[in-house]
């Protein structure tokens, strides 16, 4: 009675070993082949970075023709797998099709894609401000990215991401998708097409931020400070230099509220700049006080006029005084980033409304 019984129980054995051992079979042939996959990116494998993914769409705004064949776009993504894990949660299969259940590590790219906005709108801002001004490009998209991977440390972010496979016609394949390569880059390419990724108030931020850190220099030219007078180059020059040199001493803002409609948003700010009217207070005091001297009739004309300028020049380099006033500044989101509505009140309130001031007296020292 024993040996019969022992029969049906060995059969029954035997098949729960042999049907999983089947499975088994078929499940470990896809995980070697998603295995294979992703060590590639784990070992940060340049060629299979570059093989793999989609790193021409990354940077929306350019085409590829616009990169240096300089460049080894492929050693710089290997950075965004430099602390890129994975696991294998789950593998179904059918007769030719198969999907595996992965849990991806990577870096928080979220974190990076701001960073990187920030930086290359302060970039931008910043050509601004350059003698030889120069467009935005590709190759510093590449180069600033690569710059951000290197010095920062950035927190991990966990994606859980579904690759599809097919067998054609005895091997296991990956189907390369767009979903894919944004799970393998922690949605990089979808975080730099969120419009809204930095809100109008951090816009602004940025753009006061950046003409706050300006020297003198770079605010003459940004803020166009040698047209204020005209009158000779040199002469010009030397006023310029003075007004930028007083904004950069007293430049100050601070962010106070934000509201946002649908596309269009509004952001308070305080801004404390330069005092005109009291730099031409204490000119104009200057002036008079030299008007009534002896020396003022014994100059001429000419010399009148030299004093004059001298006396302005002085009030400028010397003015320490300043106001502050609030002002609302206007955005619109054109589908690509929050664009700042720049305008006379934001120009007046950076300047100090110098520019007036400047025409007030201009007629003394032209």
């Amino acid at each position: 009675m024993k040996q019969y019984r022992t029969i049906p129980l060995l059969l029954f054995c035997l098949c729960l070993l042999l049907f999983p051992a089947c499975a088994s079979k078929e499940e470990k042939e896809i995980r070697q082949e998603v295995e294979k996959e992703l060590d590639g990116l784990k070992e940060t494998e340049a060629k299979t970075i570059q093989d793999y993914l989609d790193t021409e769409g990354l940077f929306s705004e350019f085409t590829q023709e616009d990169a240096s064949s300089a460049l080894d776009i492929g050693e710089i993504f290997t950075l965004f797998y430099q602390n890129f894990s994975y696991e294998i949660k789950k593998v179904t299969a059918e007769e030719t099709y198969a999907e595996a259940k992965v849990k991806i590590t990577t870096l928080d790219m979220q974190d990076v894609a701001k960073d990187y906005m920030t930086q290359s709108l302060k970039k931008r801002i910043t050509l601004d401000a350059t003698p030889s001004s120069v467009d935005f490009s590709l190759n510093d998209s590449y180069l600033l990215l690569e710059d951000l991977l290197r010095t920062n440390e950035y927190k991990t972010s966990d994606t859980t991401a579904v690759i599809q496979l097919e067998k054609d016609p005895e091997q296991w394949k990956i189907l390369h998708t767009r979903e894919l390569d944004d799970a393998l880059t922690g949605n990089f390419r979808q975080y730099m097409m969120d419009s809204s990724l930095l809100s109008p108030s951090e816009i602004v931020e940025i753009h006061f931020q950046t003409i706050k850190d300006f020297d003198s220099e770079q605010l003459k030219i940004y803020l166009s400070l040698d047209q204020l007078l005209d009158t000779d180059t040199e002469y010009n020059r030397a006023i310029a230099h003075a007004v930028a040199e007083q904004i950069s001493r007293v430049f100050d803002y601070e962010v106070l509220s934000e509201e946002i409609q649908g596309k269009e948003a509004t952001v308070q700010i305080s801004i404390t700049s330069v005092n005109p009217q009291s730099t031409l207070a204490d000119y104009s005091d200057s002036l008079s006080a030299w008007l009534k001297t002896s020396e003022s009739l014994a100059v001429g004309e000419d010399g009148r006029r030299e004093k004059e300028r001298e006396l302005l020049l002085a009030a400028i380099e010397n003015s320490t005084d300043t106001t502050t006033r609030k002002i609302k500044i206007h955005l619109e989101n054109d589908g690509v980033n929050w664009k700042i509505q720049m305008d006379s009140e934001i120009a007046q309130a950076v300047f100090g409304d110098i520019q007036t001031a400047m025409e007030d007296v201009s007629e003394d020292v032209e």
